[in-house]
């Protein structure tokens, strides 16, 4: 009945994120960053293994703001 141990099920905040993690906007926009991180991997240049080109040290720093939204979608949900 609480997230984390530290968010009752009738807490503001919980609710509030509740509702923001199942909405169908929320829910579109993290497809939305699951189909662009694909296509990403799938352009990533796998024989440049060291990112000695501009081309793939970009794509490494795209990959970071993925990984940073994705983690930031998990602590949503489990705090909701």
């Amino acid at each position: 009945k609480r997230a984390l141990y530290c968010l009752h099920f009738e807490n503001r905040i919980r609710i509030e994120l509740v509702y923001f993690t199942s909405s169908n906007m929320f829910e579109n926009f993290i497809i939305l960053l699951i189909f662009a991180n694909s296509i990403i991997l799938a352009i990533y240049d796998y024989e440049d293994r060291d990112n000695l080109t501009d081309f793939n040290m970009s794509l490494e720093k795209i990959g970071e703001v993925f990984t940073i939204a994705f983690a930031v979608e998990m602590v949503l949900k489990i705090c909701a």
